[in-house]
């Protein structure tokens, strides 16, 4: 078997939901850990994550977006 299809296979059927909703807008999902929360990317834009929150408040989920910039680095 497959790593990826064991991972599947372990994977609650809540957190495959999770991850399903936002494959449905074409964005790329990942699982944080044991938590049950999920991170996506949405590589097209505005547009991309106005479809997921709208896709995750149909399923009842929240839906925090989140925006990472460069890190500042001091050097020693």
């Amino acid at each position: 078997m497959l790593l990826s299809q064991l991972g599947v296979l372990l994977m609650s059927s809540a957190a495959l939901g999770r991850v399903q909703v936002a494959e449905s807008v074409g964005a790329a999902p990942k699982l944080t850990g044991s938590g049950g929360a999920v991170v996506v990317v949405c590589p097209e834009g505005h547009a991309q994550e106005q479809r997921l929150a709208d896709a995750c408040t149909k399923e009842g989920l929240a839906c925090v977006r989140a925006e990472v910039g460069p890190v500042n680095v001091v050097a020693a």
